[in-house]
């Protein structure tokens, strides 16, 4: 906002400059005249006032189009960055040793910038052609960067790299377009039916397929929304297998998928279509480094090496200029009749030359308040700014499913920056028009203000035909019968074109009010004597008849599933439509398709506000978030501890082992990037646990929490959740047996059903789902 006053104030002082300049330039000028006792004629005066007029017009626009010279300059300094950048493969001047090899590197060093390495040591590594190549290490070793740096989207300081052919990548965290099922993974490659079915098949995405309501054609939305976790990774992956690329490179593409899923891929992806092309994949999967034919440990201990829119159509509707005014508050109004008496006195001016020229008068007085009518749309977009934040962040969390994110920017950045910046002007010059030629015309034909009435409805016709066709407004005849009316006609072209100019920007408004009327989800705040200060005290949870669909148009994900969880046990949850129980818990969906209860600590989690109930529970995600900041905002970001604590709570989640902790600098003031990307998926899953170990809730939920960690610091971070969990009540949501196979019970979910819910010694007694799971390891 102190940027936005900013800017209108010196707008303000820009349109006081342009106004005044006549006014002035025409009391020196005629001051001049006078000294040298001449007498001031009409014809003198008037030939002098049109100079100047005509010169203040044509300077207006070189004033205008400064805001637009200094935006162009940034914008190429911006390019200019972007094409000073090198290819970082051009420091690489030796000669390949060897031809049988498809990558080498040759002491490589990496660095996300010229004075930090990524490496302590360089690496060495020749990749023959045909092979699949395995990339094991801790969390933060350097797996995912080494990655990066044969991809060239790391700084190669140091050695030589060599890659023959083309890469296909699967990354980490898969990449979704918003786009079809078919579309994702054919990829702008050409479309070969039996090639698609063959990768469809190896990748285990034939059932899921199926399962979409238009099969391959079915539209996946902005990174896979429609799809669980599983399915994004193996969409990935069938991306890369569809590839023609010579060069496979996948970061751990079997991390979130189950033991059988993950034994299928390996037999008939890895062992499979994917053979006789070089492959090196990063992993912690020990079923997939059966089929690796050399398998490289990296033991650096470092941790561096990322609904369709609606559009309205036709005119602007009345409401939104009445609710901009409401927003702006109706106190606005009365800089109508002050804009009124500026412009009149503008229009004085030359009033005032002719009657100097009769020399009646010596008196020439100049003021203008356009400043007060830029407050006024400086508080209406500052409203607005704040409803619509206030409803996004309260909409249902469907909504940013449907919605991608560069469109929400939209609306923040070139929706908003319009009613803050052009607006005002664009409105303020349609005003200035349209009373410009009232005011005059009164003041010289009185009597022909009995026509305004008619003319203005001629002029709203005009101009609602001009919106509607799009055509150019005809010009008005250029000869009339009187200089009077000739200026007044060339006014009313001005007039018009200003106020549709006004209107057109005002689609921005438009835009955002839609946002300012989004449907929010539940209520924050809790009904009365509901809650008490420590709830939920014991943490016990119930499951009543529960059924969840994340769209009223899409299958259920949790079908009419009853089970009660006692207080302090330690449940394992695996199978399809595990997450799901997480979203219900948080009250993350509620559409008429859901239905059941849950019951907290015997409280139904729909009578308590979201607010509440989600700051009452803790979850690590499965995709970890982080945010741009300091290390200890992102820890504590409502400063409710401090440093001892968090520093022991990074010690118990043993993220302050990592190399990437012990070189981060400033400690806890160090800045975190957008989404972390400065640490590894593993790290920031690391971090998610310590900002658990903090809140101290008496639920947590693990969702896939140490899927991206090996599997030695899987085990630490379970020994570590059973020392500080365990007076609470712990669900771990995971695909990995070992994972919860130690726990009090086993929730094991088919289809969104229980299939089994029992002891693990009791489910393997059984010979079931759970026992069938384990004959894969």
């Amino acid at each position: 906002m102190k940027w936005i006053s900013k800017l209108a104030m010196i707008s303000t002082i820009m349109y006081i400059l342009k106004d005044s300049f006549v006014p002035f330039a025409c009391l020196f000028a005629f001051g001049a005249y006078i000294y040298h006792h001449k007498m001031l004629d009409m014809t003198i005066a008037f030939v002098v006032l049109s100079f100047f007029s005509i010169l203040a017009r044509d300077s207006i626009y070189f004033i205008y189009g400064l805001p637009s010279i200094s935006n162009a300059l940034v914008a190429v300094e911006r390019l200019q960055k972007v094409l000073d950048l090198t290819n970082s493969l051009q420091t690489s001047k030796s000669k390949k040793t060897s031809n049988i090899f498809a990558i080498e590197l040759l002491d490589c060093n990496f660095a996300r910038n010229i004075s930090k390495s990524i490496n302590p040591k360089p690496i060495h590594m020749q990749i023959q052609r045909g092979i699949l190549a395995g990339l094991i290490g801790k969390v933060g070793s350097g797996k995912s960067s080494l990655l990066y740096g044969i991809l060239e989207e790391l700084k190669l300081t140091q050695g030589s790299l060599f890659v023959e052919g083309n890469i296909a990548y699967s990354p980490q965290q898969p990449w979704i377009l918003n786009d079809t099922m078919r579309n994702n993974i054919v990829f702008g490659s050409i479309f070969d039916n039996k090639r698609y079915d063959n990768v469809v098949a190896a990748c285990a995405l034939n059932h899921d397929i199926s399962m979409l309501p238009n099969g391959s054609d079915t539209e996946i939305g902005e990174r896979g929304v429609n799809l669980s976790g599983r399915q994004k990774a193996r969409v990935s992956l069938a991306r890369a297998c569809y590839s023609t690329a010579p060069i496979i490179l996948l970061d751990d593409p079997l991390s979130a998928v189950d033991a059988s899923t993950a034994k299928y891929i390996v037999d008939y992806v890895l062992n499979g279509i994917l053979k006789g092309r070089t492959v090196i994949m990063a992993t912690h999967s020990i079923i997939s480094l059966q089929a690796c034919d050399e398998i490289y440990l990296l033991d650096t201990n470092n941790g561096g090496i990322v609904k369709q829119e609606t559009m309205e159509s036709g005119n602007i509707k009345l409401s939104h200029y009445l609710e901009y005014l409401h927003i702006a508050g109706w106190s606005t109004f009365l800089i109508i009749p002050i804009f009124i008496l500026g412009q009149g006195a503008l229009l004085m001016v030359d009033y005032w030359i002719r009657i100097w020229t009769d020399n009646k008068y010596s008196i020439s007085k100049y003021t203008y308040l356009i400043l007060f009518t830029c407050l006024a749309y400086l508080t209406s977009s500052k409203n607005m700014h704040k409803l619509m934040v206030e409803k996004v962040f309260r909409s249902p969390l469907l909504f940013f499913d449907q919605n991608p994110i560069g469109k929400l920017l939209n609306r923040y950045s070139k929706d908003q920056a319009i009613p803050d910046e052009t607006l005002p002007s664009q409105i303020k010059q349609a005003l200035e028009g349209i009373y410009a030629s009232i005011v005059l015309i009164g003041i010289l034909i009185p009597w022909f203000l009995l026509t305004i009435p008619l003319a203005l409805a001629i002029l709203i016709y005009v101009r609602q035909q001009y919106i509607s066709t799009g055509s150019a407004l005809k010009r008005l005849d250029a000869i009339s019968q009187s200089p009077i009316f000739a200026h007044f006609t060339e006014t009313l072209q001005i007039a018009i074109k200003w106020t549709v100019e006004a209107e057109s920007v005002f689609v921005s408004v438009e835009r955002i009010l839609e946002y300012c009327h989004l449907s929010t989800e539940a209520t924050n705040k809790s009904e009365p004597r509901i809650l008490s200060s420590n709830w939920p005290a014991a943490g016990s949870i119930e499951f009543i008849n529960s059924t969840l669909a994340y769209r009223e148009d899409l299958p259920a994900v949790l079908n009419n599933i009853s089970f009660k969880i006692f207080p302090l046990e330690k449940i394992g949850i695996t199978g399809a439509g595990k997450s799901s129980l997480a979203a219900a818990m948080f009250r993350m969906v509620e559409n008429m398709a859901c239905s059941g209860t849950i019951l907290v600590d015997d409280i139904d989690i729909k009578t308590i506000g979201l607010d509440e109930l989600r700051q009452r529970l803790s979850i690590i995600p499965q995709d970890p978030v982080l945010f741009s900041g300091t290390l200890r905002f992102n820890m504590d970001p409502f400063g409710k501890n401090d440093d001892r604590e968090i520093h022991e709570a990074l010690t118990r989640a043993h993220f302050s082992s990592t190399q990437s902790y012990k070189n981060f600098d400033n400690g806890l003031d160090g800045q975190i990037t957008s989404s972390g990307t400065n640490f590894s998926v593993g790290e920031r899953q690391l971090l998610c646990l310590a900002r658990s170990l903090l809140r101290k809730s008496k639920i947590l939920i693990m969702d896939e929490a140490t899927a991206a960690v090996d599997n030695d610091t899987d085990q630490i971070i379970q020994a570590t959740i059973r020392a500080s969990f365990q007076d609470c009540t712990v669900l771990t949501v995971a695909h990995r047996i070992q994972t919860i196979i130690d726990n009090d019970r086993v929730l094991v979910m088919e289809a969104g059903r229980i299939a089994e819910f029992d002891t693990p010694k009791n489910l393997l007694k059984l010979t079931g789902k759970l026992y069938s799971i384990l004959l894969w390891f």
